[in-house]
């Protein structure tokens, strides 16, 4: 049901390297994260959609100038999760999939009270906020 963040941010790490071949000239990939993360568990594959998101809508779709930002911090037993990356609008009439809602769906399952998340989109720029209260 739970596995060690360091495992879950290794995974991440995995996935990075993976896309950071992939990568066109002019675009980035940054990912950063606290080495504080010893003792606290985490839903497995919870944070990856939003990372797979990036990629498809961002890298994936941008030629040149694309960026992604990921950052991971603990502050006591919170984690903070930040994926930052820019996009080129779908055409109009196309929907997006259901990868961000089932996220929605599995925090609000298993992190009911002790988590909140933020989705904002400005100016071509794509930005998930997620805060997690873990346990140890």
């Amino acid at each position: 049901e739970f596995v060690p963040l360091k495992k879950e941010i290794q995974m991440l790490r995995d996935y990075v390297d993976i896309v950071r071949m992939r990568l066109s000239v002019g675009q980035t990939l940054t990912f950063q994260y606290d080495n504080n993360i010893s003792t606290y568990q985490i839903a497995p594959l919870l944070l990856i959609p939003f990372v797979e998101n990036a990629v498809k809508h961002g890298t994936n779709s941008l030629a040149e100038d694309a960026f992604i930002d990921i950052d991971i911090k603990m502050d006591g037993d919170t984690l903070h999760f930040t994926c930052k990356n820019n996009y080129k609008p779908l055409p109009s009439g196309k929907d997006g999939g259901l990868g961000l809602e089932n996220v929605r769906k599995r925090l609000k399952l298993l992190y009911p009270i002790k988590h909140e998340l933020n989705i904002k989109q400005q100016n071509h720029i794509f930005e998930v906020l997620l805060s997690i209260q873990l346990s140890s």
